[in-house]
């Protein structure tokens, strides 16, 4: 009967040791400001290529609350429709912790739009002009975004990102020649964190 109190000592004791360490470790993993904190990711999404689409974005903090990026993608569409695009993004993180959490974002940059084939985008009328021409445009655009990013794994080296934002290309409606100047976008990705 006397090993159950001796070990109910021991267990306790261990426990007395071993949670001051865990909580120190699990503080050192959890601190924004440790050294080896990550300070660039570089991101992209796994599942556009699927579809000959790319997307890819390579962020950097300035700050605790403070970050730059710049994104590229490649995307193509109905009609050999291709647009791409390179933007430059100053992201704000509300909460002081640059790379993690809520990101709010403006961006400048270039559109390149591609349309290799006419359309028409509704049933030909006398004098209804619906058909979209062939046409190549290069536009400066601006966006603004919102999204949230998590910092995964012991290291925090895993970065998982989404967002959805408007873009909007600075040309006229004749040069968009039947496309919207004011576009959605979306981002889904997964990147490493150094």
């Amino acid at each position: 009967m006397r090993p159950i109190p001796a070990l109910t000592a021991l267990s306790a004791l261990a426990l007395l040791i071993a949670a001051p360490l865990a909580a120190q470790s699990l503080r050192q993993q959890t601190s924004r400001d440790r050294a080896d904190a990550p300070t660039q990711i570089i991101s992209t999404n796994p599942f556009l290529p699927f579809w000959g689409n790319v997307q890819g974005e390579y962020e950097r903090r300035l700050n605790a609350r403070v970050s730059v990026a710049v994104a590229g993608s490649l995307m193509k569409f109905r009609y050999n429709q291709v647009d791409k695009a390179i933007d430059a993004k100053l992201r704000f993180y509300p909460r002081q912790r640059a790379l993690e959490g809520l990101g709010i974002a403006v961006s400048v940059g270039l559109g390149f739009i591609r349309r290799d084939l006419s359309y028409y985008a509704c049933a030909p009328l006398p004098g209804v002009d619906c058909e979209f021409p062939k046409r190549n445009l290069t536009a400066p655009t601006f966006a603004t975004e919102v999204g949230y990013q998590w910092l995964l794994g012991p290291g925090q080296r895993i970065a998982m990102t989404t967002s959805g934002g408007v873009k909007r290309y600075v040309a006229s409606v004749v040069d968009m020649a039947g496309d919207s100047r004011t576009r959605p976008m979306g981002r889904l990705s997964i990147g490493y964190a150094f």
